[in-house]
């Protein structure tokens, strides 16, 4: 989808010799304790998207990108306390529609507080990702790729018909998770499960009474094989007073991840149905999955790969008739190098992707993309 302790002193005059001795074998329990860790990432790079000749809003709007500016500041306590502050300085904030006037401001993109009582339980409480799709769980700087696949983003604003992806966007909320996770011999299982208000980011009130549940489980052997599983559920309202309504969003997702000797493989599935309550229409299902694989070898000090990726995503799997035509998919091509700069890990990652709708919304939008990440 990762605070406090006080002490009290009672000293008197007469011990204080006997403290100043003890001092360097006492435990520091104050304030002091606490771990503060600062960093973050910069990740840019550059966009060009084949132009249609039907459509002037794809592939008209070539140039570079700042995909991410973040940064974030941890605080740990040997109490079990935790704290995430995280900043992003390249939020996307579109205009709607298909205009690309869309600008980037700075919000906030983790904030929260948890207390681990022992290490295989964790409750947090504030805003973060829920733990849905297993890909929007990997940091920026570990995508293998240049951006996320079709599945978690869908297709984004200048690159084709612009729809939305199946990823879970940070709510308010809190969970309980099983912190470093339970040990069984080879196997680690990692559970998480918590509420949020199901109406996204930095949003000051919920949208109704109503919260959104979710958990997420994962198995892993090892550091080779990882199966996760996870499922939410979200009664959402929308629209503006007094024209409210309501709809119910059900999602479900499936991943494998397999890494062994350089070699990678990832795979996941997802759908989310949803229920049109106010008006009680057809329910909608989307429903996209996605498989990569790819191979990275250390050369010295730098760290070269190959990756490939096929994501398919289709918005109206079930739900209207009218729009049986409208699922996409994509083929991504991939070489990435990993360096050091100055002594800070950098990464840069080349690719271009084969996009294909059906016949009847046909695009000429294949696109290629480059991006560059430096953590700090």
């Amino acid at each position: 989808m990762k605070l406090r302790t006080f002490a009290a002193l009672a000293l008197t005059i007469p011990l204080l010799p006997l403290a100043s001795a003890q001092a360097e074998e006492t435990p520091d329990t104050s304030a002091a304790a606490w771990n503060i860790a600062l960093h973050g990432l910069v990740r840019t790079g550059f966009d060009s998207v084949a132009d249609d000749e039907r459509y002037d809003f794809i592939g008209r709007y070539d140039g570079f990108a700042l995909r991410n500016a973040r940064l974030s500041v941890d605080a740990t306590n040997p109490a079990g306390f935790a704290a995430r502050l995280s900043i992003e300085g390249a939020t996307d904030i579109e205009s709607g529609g298909t205009t690309p006037a869309g600008t980037l401001d700075a919000r906030v993109r983790d904030g929260w507080l948890a207390y681990a009582p022992t290490k295989t339980l964790q409750i947090r409480a504030g805003q973060f990702r829920p733990g849905f799709l297993a890909e929007s769980n990997r940091d920026p700087e570990s995508y293998p790729f240049a951006t996320a696949s079709l599945v978690a983003t869908g297709v984004t604003l200048g690159a084709g018909f612009e729809t939305a992806g199946l990823a879970l966007d940070r709510g308010i909320g809190a969970e309980v998770n099983s912190g470093t996770g339970i040990v069984a011999g080879d196997l680690t299982v990692r559970v998480h499960a918590g509420a949020w208000n199901g109406n996204g980011a930095n949003q000051q009130l919920n949208d109704n009474p109503s919260v959104a549940f979710g958990s997420r489980i994962e198995i892993a052997y090892g550091e080779l094989v990882t199966l996760g599983a996870a499922g939410f559920k979200n009664a959402r309202t929308g629209g503006e007073l007094p024209d409210r309504y309501q709809e119910s969003d059900t999602g479900t997702a499936f991943d494998l991840q397999v890494a062994a000797a350089g070699f990678s493989l990832f795979a996941q599935a997802a759908q989310v149905a949803t229920s049109y309550e106010t008006v009680g229409s057809t329910d909608r299902l989307q429903a996209g999955w996605s498989a990569e694989a790819g191979y990275d070898r250390a050369v010295g000090a730098v760290t070269a790969g190959l990756g490939y990726r096929f994501a398919t995503l289709d918005p109206w799997a079930e739900g209207s008739d009218a729009r049986i035509h409208e699922h996409v998919t994509e083929q991504t091509i991939a070489l990435r190098l990993g360096a050091k700069l100055g002594g800070l890990p950098a990464k840069l990652v080349v690719e271009h992707t084969f996009a294909e709708e059906f016949e009847t919304r046909s695009l000429n939008n294949d696109r290629t993309q480059l991006t560059a990440v430096v953590l700090f």
